[in-house]
């Protein structure tokens, strides 16, 4: 068995496509037949749709994560989500000579049951740092506000400049406005406050975290991990626990993102089991995908998932695979990348090599996501792809009345929702 109280103690110190048939099938549908994911076909299809070679539902890319990148101009920043840099700049020159654009002033923070947590946001940075500090980094870009928060389990909110804590009856009889108790609560109170929920370090059995709602990504390797699971600390390979977890995460919300970490274990790490495993130290980073380097930038590019989260295994970091580009059409998707792709859904390898034809996959997938290794034992995890059929405008997983309705509100320029627009492009009619 994993053991979970030793972490914890480490730690804390579509229309006619509705019934099956495609909109370009002339067969009429039953009025209420629904086609849903847990299908492998179409179910409630008239039988003569079954003579028909049009018939069959068919995959589309739904949500590309990628869509809006330059692969040409788009700039690829090195970025750190988890790890606990504080404001010791001893700390920050290490990550800055490693290579990093983008790092947080991070540590435990509202949660007063830790005597070293923050009891209030490091934010702006310059307000927390030496004069004149940051003007002196020659990597480092730009800060970001962040810290790592505690329920029953961990959570990071990385843009979140507001404070929330810990509810502690014995501090606080009244339970206010900015107290959480739950981890739901926590991650409710990140989104309300303009944060970005992430599941931290889910080293534990994916039901631990099944009924969790509204999380924007989860810690999928850690540098923490690995190292502790080398020198074994940890009797199970935490990475693959975390993995799992996002798999079974995305069955419930295909949009939810993968990062990388290094949580303790980061260029700073001079202690005896980091330097005993240099491919694992400094081995958790996210690259980002943005125009520019300034603070909306790179949180529309976290916002939007144009990142991808990166096992950095080389001796000399930042030669991981690099992915040139990533094209979506109607049939397929094509990574080109320096490495070896293999493509996942549902946790079951679905193909290898750059491209991946559509029609390849089960009728039911609802996502699809893309792992590139190389000979080091790198790996660079691109974000999950959202599916559903043709015809599926609201992205529920079914074609249904209401993706007629949609889809003529969208004809009449009434709904100009990006995705419900693309959707209805892919149709020839609503009816």
């Amino acid at each position: 068995m994993f053991p979970r109280s030793k972490w914890l103690n480490v730690i804390f110190s579509t229309g006619a496509c509705v019934a099956g048939c495609t909109v370009s099938s002339q067969c009429e549908p039953p009025e209420h037949a629904v086609i849903s994911p847990d299908d492998r076909a179409p179910r409630g299809g008239d039988e003569s749709c079954a003579n028909d070679p049009h018939s069959t539902p068919e995959l589309r890319v739904y949500r590309n994560p990628y869509a809006n990148v330059d692969w040409l101009r788009d700039r690829r920043l090195i970025a750190q989500f988890h790890d606990h840099a504080q404001t010791r700049t001893d700390y920050i020159d290490l990550y800055d000579a490693a290579g990093y654009d983008v790092i947080s002033l991070f540590h435990y923070i509202g949660v007063p049951q830790v005597e070293a947590a923050w009891k209030e946001v490091h934010w702006p940075p310059e307000a927390w740092l030496p004069n004149g500090y940051t003007e002196s980094l020659s990597s480092i870009e730009q800060f970001y506000p962040g810290g790592e928060h505690a329920a029953s389990w961990h959570l990071t909110g990385p843009f979140l400049s507001e404070y929330i804590e810990l509810w502690d009856a014995s501090k606080d009889p009244v339970k206010l406005d900015h107290h959480y108790e739950t981890d739901q609560e926590l991650i409710d109170l990140i989104t309300a406050g303009g944060g970005y929920p992430v599941l931290a370090h889910p080293w534990a059995p994916v039901s631990h975290f099944s009924n969790l709602t509204g999380l924007h990504a989860i810690e999928i390797y850690s540098a923490f991990g690995e190292i502790n699971y080398l020198s074994g600390v940890a009797d199970v390979q935490p990475n693959d626990l975390m993995e799992a977890v996002w798999d079974d995460a995305l069955e419930r919300d295909p949009n939810i993102y993968g990062i990388a970490v290094n949580d303790w274990r980061g260029p700073f790490c001079k202690t005896e089991d980091c330097l005993a495993h240099p491919r694992a130290t400094d081995s958790g980073k996210v690259e980002l995908i943005a125009h520019r380097a300034s603070l909306p930038d790179i949180e529309a590019a976290f916002a939007s998932g144009a990142m991808f989260a990166v096992k950095d295994y080389g001796l000399t970091k930042l030669r991981y695979p690099r992915v040139e580009s990533i094209e979506v059409d109607s049939s397929s998707i094509v990574i080109t990348a320096r490495g070896e792709v293999r493509w996942i859904s549902h946790g079951e390898q679905v193909g290898v090599g750059e491209q991946l034809e559509l029609d390849t996959l089960p009728l039911n997938s609802r996502y699809v996501r893309a792992e590139i290794s190389d000979a080091d034992g790198s790996i660079v995890f691109v974000q999950p792809f959202v599916l559903a059929y043709v015809g599926d405008v609201d992205g529920d997983g079914d074609v249904d009345s209401r993706d007629s309705e949609l889809c003529e509100q969208v004809v009449a320029g009434l709904d100009t929702l990006p995705d419900h627009v693309a959707a209805v492009a892919a149709v020839d009619d609503c009816g």
